[in-house]
């Protein structure tokens, strides 16, 4: 009456022990004690009801061997599975089954805060012979959300700002009302939930949670994660850029204002190269903060930039305080103008056009490509956009002789951005 855990022989008189282990794997082998035939599997991590603090989990599980010699394990896979219930988004993968004490440990980043279900099947010649499953929740650690609670220097995020004017449908996830908001931002890498890192928060994935677009530490400026969908990642790849193109840059054009905080930045090394900013948007969702530290030769461009010969009259804004760079007057841009005609106008003289607005491949073959000045840069951000691939993206810019450049940079950083470069002698 002898049967085997883990390579481990228990007598049938150790029943407890054999339950703590059952309930650690989150499956009830009851039945083991009567040394039913067969193998089981069962998870070891994430446990069940588990509420995480963390965005990643680590994917484990482990076997049940019965009273029986003639099992072939080395026909067997274990497949394993992590589902996010809000997002509908799942990550899976499979490891042969022996041995078993050389199992991997999966890590799994989520994509959003949650609940989530967790499976694991012991297959063979595409049967399951035996599955477990878990669920549980990654949330805001408790220490963290105290300190985010009241702070300061917050505005709405983009995507509250469209749920506020109710061109978006608001999103809910499944965990705390407080974790609701921007269910995929990382809180954990806040600067404000410092006191509540773990200690494992050094090293390379350290680095690269911060840099990601997705980090609540992003902000330029140290402004609040929730005034600006720009990355530190995505700044590096910028400033790498701004120098490594300082020949042609001097005047730079955005397309996606929001809230203005990369604008200041883009303004900021225009007017240090003598040149100027144009950023256009469809809603001012500036702060009266940013407009009040908005600089002389930065335009924002109110309207549809996506209409080029179509678009109402829009108004064209600047601070008022005086010449603008590059030898424009603000008085005399201050006036009623046609946006998407501005934007055409403010690409032709860009040496870096930023792309982070609605359909943005349509706009880049339409109205960028045509008029980048060669030697130009063009950058889109959150690469690919929705509905986009990067085929469909090289391949339309191709014909104008604009090519994409510094992937491995991009990947190094962290980034969402990617280059494009005008270069004639490749045009195709």
């Amino acid at each position: 009456n002898v049967f085997a855990v883990n390579r481990l022989c228990l007598t049938e008189t150790d029943q407890k022990f054999v339950q703590m282990r059952t309930l650690i794997f989150n499956v009830l082998f009851w039945q083991l004690p009567k040394f039913v035939p067969g193998v089981y599997v069962g998870i070891l991590s994430p446990p069940d009801d588990a509420e995480l603090y963390q965005h990643e989990a680590h994917m484990r599980g482990d076997i049940f061997i019965g009273p029986q010699d003639n099992l072939n394990l080395e026909t067997m896979e274990v497949c394993w599975e992590v589902n996010s219930r809000f997002l509908g988004e799942k990550s899976a993968g499979c490891w042969p089954a022996l041995p078993p004490r050389s199992w991997p440990n999966i890590t799994v980043k989520l994509p959003n805060r949650g609940g989530y279900d967790a499976s694991l099947r012991l297959v063979q010649f595409g049967e399951t012979v035996s599955e477990a499953h878990s669920t549980f929740r990654y949330g805001i650690h408790p220490a963290c959300r105290e300190a985010l609670v009241g702070r300061n220097l917050v505005q709405p995020t983009y995507y509250e700002a469209l749920e506020n004017r109710g061109t978006r449908a608001p999103q809910r996830s499944e965990a705390s009302p407080d974790d609701e908001k921007d269910s995929y931002v990382n809180f954990e890498l806040a600067p404000l939930c410092y006191d509540s890192w773990p200690d494992r928060m050094a090293g390379s994935q350290f680095i690269e949670g911060t840099l990601s677009v997705t980090s609540a530490s992003r902000g330029m400026f140290g402004v609040d994660y929730s005034m600006q969908q720009f990355g530190h990642g995505d700044r590096i790849l910028l400033d790498f850029v701004l120098d490594k193109h300082r020949a042609a840059i001097a005047n730079i054009t955005e397309l996606g204002t929001f809230g203005g905080v990369t604008a200041l930045y883009l303004g900021m090394a225009a007017l240090l190269r003598g040149g100027y900013l144009d950023t256009f948007d469809i809603v001012d969702d500036r702060s009266e903060t940013i407009k009040s530290t908005w600089l002389t030769n930065m335009i924002f461009h109110l309207g549809n930039a996506n209409k080029a010969a179509s678009s109402p009259p829009a108004i064209a804004e600047s601070n008022g305080l005086g010449s603008t760079g590059g030898g424009r007057s603000s008085a005399a841009r201050a006036t009623p103008t046609s946006t998407g005609k501005a934007a055409v106008e403010s690409i032709r003289k860009a040496g870096l056009v930023l792309i982070d607005h609605a359909d943005r491949l349509e706009f880049v073959r339409k109205f960028a490509a045509p008029n980048l000045q060669p030697g130009g840069v063009i950058l889109v951000h959150d690469f690919p956009p929705e509905y986009t691939t990067e085929e469909m993206w090289e391949e339309a810019l191709r014909p104008f002789g604009i090519v994409r450049r510094y992937r491995e940079i991009q990947s190094a950083y962290s980034s969402c951005l990617a280059v494009f470069t005008h270069q004639p002698n490749e045009r195709l």
